[in-house]
């Protein structure tokens, strides 16, 4: 557990600057893939790595009082900002988001409980990705889906985790072979992949049957 360790204690320091508003950029980005996740209200929603809540706060507007947001994030600086951004947002009705500190990998879902599980600048910062899909799955009703999304492609999210070093080195993208063998392997069907400079966008579906 020593890499997760590290990496806590790397997103803590880093809770102040993650806190901040997106950039117009990122918001038009953040758009453009929030419009191909397909949520409604009512809605049951995973968010893994959460961080600072500005996705979270996103996904509780569009799930609606009658939906529900979980959220987890291994750092609890992180889950702290998060909560004080989803706040006021949450009085709408109880039980429309909740914060769970811990990793995806340890997470235990009701089976099949969730419509859709939207992984925003996280897949890479997983221990273990094909253990995290795994959970994904099970966490999935027949025919949801997980969307993995960055507001840059692969090659640069990865020299990105590179150059920064630290407890983030390691942290990569896999390649788009590599990622349909991980998603096949947990019961995933990788459905859309569009990697561009400026964003990375894949959609996975859980088999209806």
């Amino acid at each position: 557990m020593r890499r997760s360790s590290d990496k806590r204690r790397f997103f803590d320091e880093l809770a102040a600057e993650f806190s901040e508003d997106f950039s117009a950029e990122d918001l038009a980005k953040l758009r453009w893939m929030s419009g191909r996740w397909g949520l409604q209200e009512g809605m049951w929603v995973l968010e893994p790595g959460c961080g600072a809540g500005q996705v979270t706060a996103l996904l509780v507007r569009m799930v609606g009082a009658g939906g529900e947001v979980v959220a987890l994030d291994i750092s609890p600086r992180m889950l702290d900002a998060a909560r004080q951004r989803v706040g006021s947002l949450g009085q709408r009705g109880p039980g429309s988001v909740s914060f769970l500190c811990c990793r995806l990998e340890d997470y235990v879902p009701e089976a099949a409980s969730f419509d859709a599980v939207i992984a925003y600048r996280f897949l890479p910062h997983l221990d273990d990705i094909p253990a995290g899909l795994k959970v994904v799955a099970r966490a999935l009703k027949p025919g949801g889906s997980l969307f993995i999304d960055h507001s840059a492609g692969r090659e640069q999210v990865n020299r990105f985790h590179e150059h920064t070093g630290g407890a983030v080195a390691q942290d990569a993208i896999p390649e788009e072979a590599a990622l349909r063998r991980m998603l096949d392997e947990a019961g995933l069907e990788l459905v859309e992949l569009t990697d561009r400079d400026d964003l990375y966008h894949a959609a996975a579906r859980k088999a209806t049957a």
